[in-house]
């Protein structure tokens, strides 16, 4: 959502964009992006672009200009607690 709010900062102080943007704010992450292929493909003229912009991901490629910061990830652990038998 940061792009979002930059984007839609920029609007209220320029009131136009300098550039088309469009944005794919896809929810499906957490299940596989099952349909994000499909999407894509069906919408593919429409989704045409000069820039992409990914987020939350990891580098694209190597030889991409690429800034990554702050992925989310899954931690698991076991946490054992031992305390007094009774109150002191």
């Amino acid at each position: 959502m940061a792009h979002v709010a930059a984007v839609g900062s920029y609007l209220r102080a320029a009131k136009t964009l300098p550039l088309n943007v469009k944005f794919i704010i896809e929810g499906e992450e957490e299940i596989g992006s099952r349909n994000l292929d499909r999407f894509l493909q069906q919408y593919r003229a429409k989704l045409a672009a000069d820039v992409i912009v990914l987020t939350d991901t990891k580098n694209y490629d190597v030889g991409h200009p690429a800034l990554v910061y702050q992925l989310r990830g899954l931690c698991q652990m076991e946490v054992a607690v031992q305390g007094l038998h009774q109150p002191l």
